[in-house]
């Protein structure tokens, strides 16, 4: 059963409700000093900022200290962070003593409306992302708007990658209220983010019950990823930056295929210049296909690419690695 999040209003309130004897949380170094007095009666394991974590080594590390502080089968684990903390938290638990219990309490826009939900857990490896992980189900996502608060304007906006993205695939009405209410949502009005967190779930709900074990449908949900991660890796841009570039060529490529009609991929163009993110990222082809050529979409000598029809409806064709190619050598050289 793939989890909803749940919306609370006061997070130390709701740790002290679950009260487990067994319970640690994992929180993200930046995190920890800016909410200190809320974490204050847990056990704790700080997690260090950024995507340079997401490493096995650290999950050793971990699962050394959880020994050492004594945690054992009965353990709760909860994620206190973006999405990169939920993603080290999730696959941690998955692991510790073959599984243990786990929830989180997303901290960023990503996290709350992408990566918390739908049971992805992961670390990189080999340069590629997420190429490590498991897919198993938190107990719990428990959402508190109030650490967008103390969100940077950077990760907030990329976040709205992950947002635009649900978007497009849920269709024109969540499109539409994208553009009516750019204004509220970068100002942080807390009705607006909560229905806009409440829309992008749904949306990315939706689609995972589908496919919770990620074989076809869920596949949809890697729009702008597959050259997103690409970027990623190559570049170190944040991720929100790459997945909206990544949207973006995967439009121009869908309009190069006649799959798409010139004005929707300028309807993903505007919306992403409109929350202060990018439409493309300079990039080498050559190198770019490096990275994409160990996508885990990846099947035999093809990729399985996500382009864009019409809000609502994206669709996932296999698409050979040379044409691939050929497409970025194009978009490389517009």
């Amino acid at each position: 059963m793939v989890t909803h999040i749940d919306f609370i209003s006061d997070t130390r309130d709701f740790l002290l409700s679950l009260k487990q004897h067994q319970m640690v949380l994992l929180i993200d170094g930046n995190i920890q000093p800016l909410y200190e007095s809320m974490f204050d009666d847990f056990d704790k394991i700080i997690v260090p900022h950024g995507e340079t974590s997401k490493r096995i080594h650290l999950i050793e590390e971990i699962a050394e200290m959880l020994v050492d502080m004594g945690y054992q089968r009965d353990t709760l684990l909860v994620g206190v962070g973006g999405g990169v903390v939920t993603d080290i938290a999730g696959f941690a638990a998955t692991v510790f003593m073959r599984g243990v219990r786990f929830g989180f309490i997303p901290t960023s826009l990503t996290g709350m409306c992408d990566a918390a939900i739908g049971g992805k857990n992961g670390v990189n490896a080999a340069g590629i992302k997420n190429l490590i992980g498991t897919i198993r189900q938190p107990e719990f996502i428990a959402v508190d708007t109030a650490f967008l608060e103390t969100l940077q304007d950077i990760d907030f906006r990329s976040g709205m990658a992950e947002v635009i993205k649900h978007a497009f695939i849920s269709g024109t009405d969540f499109v539409r209220f994208l553009k009516d209410s750019t204004s509220l949502i970068l100002d942080k009005h807390p009705a607006t983010l909560k229905k806009m967190i409440q829309l992008s779930e749904s949306a990315k709900h939706e689609i995972v019950i589908q496919d919770v074990d990620d074989n076809d449908q869920r596949h949809l949900l890697n729009f702008g990823h597959t050259i997103g991660h690409a970027l990623e890796s190559l570049t170190g841009k944040s991720h929100g930056e790459c997945v909206a570039a990544g949207m973006n060529m995967a439009a121009r490529i869908a309009v190069n295929l006649k799959h798409c009609e010139e004005h929707i991929a300028q309807t993903i163009h505007e919306l992403t210049l409109s929350f202060g993110l990018p439409d493309y990222i300079d990039f080498d082809a050559q190198e770019l296909m490096k990275f994409i050529a160990g996508d885990k979409k990846k099947r035999e000598n093809h990729i399985r690419f996500i382009i864009p029809i019409v809000p609502g409806e994206c669709r996932i064709i296999k698409m050979d690695e040379s044409v691939l190619f050929s497409h970025l050598k194009k978009l490389q050289s517009e």
